[in-house]
C-alpha cells in the first residue's frame, strides 16, 4: 500500500542508512564480505544464472571473470572503499522522483542539503 505521508520519513531513512557506511565494525564488514562471497558461489551453481551473468559481464566489460576472481575482488575491498563510493555518489546532484500525491514529498532543496551533509560527514572520516 502506498503511504504518501511516509515520503519525508523514507528520504531521511535512506540518508541515515548511507551515513552508516562510515561507521561499522570490522566484524560487520567481514560478515558482509563473507555473505557476498557465499552468494556469488551459490549463484554459480545455477546454469541459468551463470549464462545470464556471463552475458552481462561481456556486455559491460568485454570479459568474463571467474567465481574465484570475484571472490578475490571482494576480499580486496577495504572499509574505506565503501565510504569513498558513497561520497562519490553523493557528489552528483540528488534526483528526486515522485508519483501520486506529492504534498508530503520533501522539498528538493532540503533533500539536496541533507545529501551534502551526509557527504561531508563521510568525507571527514576518510
Amino acid at each position: 500500500e502506498c503511504m504518501p505521508e511516509a515520503a519525508r520519513d523514507a528520504a531521511g531513512i535512506i540518508l541515515a542508512e548511507l551515513a552508516k557506511l562510515g561507521s561499522f565494525t570490522d566484524e560487520e564488514f567481514q560478515r558482509a564480505k563473507n555473505s557476498l562471497k557465499q552468494s556469488i558461489t551459490m549463484n554459480l551453481e545455477s546454469k541459468a544464472v551463470v549464462v545470464e551473468d556471463t552475458g552481462r559481464q561481456l556486455l559491460m566489460s568485454s570479459r568474463v571473470a571467474t567465481g574465484k576472481q570475484f571472490r578475490a575482488m571482494v576480499d580486496a575491498v577495504e572499509p574505506k572503499d565503501l565510504t569513498q563510493v558513497v561520497v562519490k555518489m553523493l557528489e552528483k546532484p540528488a534526483t528526486l522522483v515522485s508519483y501520486g500525491p506529492v504534498q508530503k514529498v520533501p522539498d528538493y532543496a532540503a533533500v539536496a542539503q541533507a545529501c551534502n551533509q551526509v557527504k561531508e560527514q563521510l568525507a571527514r572520516q576518510l
